[in-house]
């Protein structure tokens, strides 16, 4: 009898080594698969933020733009002859008929400006918003 009993506690001992082998496997391979995510969301994150400075440069280059237009027009509106247009008076035409042309001109190119921005401020607070989603699900975790 204490042969049986020793053949029994040896199959018990191999079936938990078999689970307790298992169980290492299973939780070695979650580690495994937990970090492969917070690579791939770390790296989503930093495309984000890439896009973000990305936009932030092009909302700069817009807003100088916009400033530059603004100020030209002020110049124009005054009487004077905004940088850009100093071929303008050299067309012909009175005084009166140079001015209209280059507040023409600049409003015209202001007027196009406006969905641009409007366009890139939208992608920027969709890539803010994106960034808050990716942010969240690292810190979850």
């Amino acid at each position: 009898m204490a042969s049986g009993f020793v053949c029994e506690n040896r199959t018990a001992t191999k079936t938990n080594a078999s689970t307790v082998l298992k169980n290492q496997q299973l939780v070695t391979a979650d580690r495994t698969a937990e970090q492969k995510l917070q690579s791939k969301q770390q790296n989503q994150l930093a495309n984000l933020k890439a896009k973000q400075t990305h936009h932030a440069k092009l909302q700069q280059k817009l807003a100088k733009k916009l400033l530059r237009m603004k100020e030209a027009m002020k110049i124009a509106e005054a009487g004077g002859v905004p940088k850009g247009f100093e071929d303008y008076p050299l067309y012909g035409g009175g005084d009166d008929e140079v001015k209209q042309a280059i507040k023409a001109k600049l409003y015209k190119d202001l007027l196009e400006l406006k969905p641009t921005a409007h366009k890139i401020n939208a992608i920027a607070s969709q890539i803010e918003k994106e960034i808050k989603i990716a942010s969240s699900k690292i810190t979850i975790r």
